[in-house]
């Protein structure tokens, strides 16, 4: 009998954002870098079978999933999430989240990102890239 895999995540979506310092939201943040990459790593460095390829797109599906739960709480208590706000590196963590997501998810939170470049929290290359890829058919 062939068994589905349940695809897990690095990650506890069902954390409570505003019960969080920020400084734990930061923390947070980092770790989301992390488990985005993870899987990607082992898929772009090593040469797999096609069952661990399988796998470890689970996973990368799983984290995402996660990933983007988080994000949206975060995006719901601070807004695009600005280095100065909740530590460096955090609005390149959020925005690899958002890049990784299905372009409803870019599209539902294209005007934040839009915001925060005007106001200097996102770097002009995150803003065109992503700017461009959601005006692509």
């Amino acid at each position: 009998m062939k068994t589905t895999f349940d695809p897990k995540s690095d990650l506890d979506s069902n954390i409570v954002i505003p019960k969080l310092k920020t400084a734990e939201v930061g923390r947070i943040l980092q770790k989301m870098l992390v488990a985005d990459q993870r899987y990607r790593d082992s898929l772009m460095t090593k040469t797999l079978k096609q069952e661990e390829v399988y796998y470890f797109n689970r996973l990368i599906i799983g984290n995402d999933k996660t990933n983007q739960a988080l994000l949206s709480k975060i995006i719901a208590r601070y807004g695009w999430p600005a280095d100065h706000q909740l530590g460096e590196g955090a609005s390149d963590a959020a925005w690899l989240v958002l890049w990784h997501a299905s372009r409803d998810y870019k599209k539902r939170y294209f005007n934040l990102v839009e915001h925060a470049y005007n106001k200097g929290h996102v770097s002009k290359a995150h803003y065109t890239t992503l700017k461009t890829k959601l005006s692509e058919n």
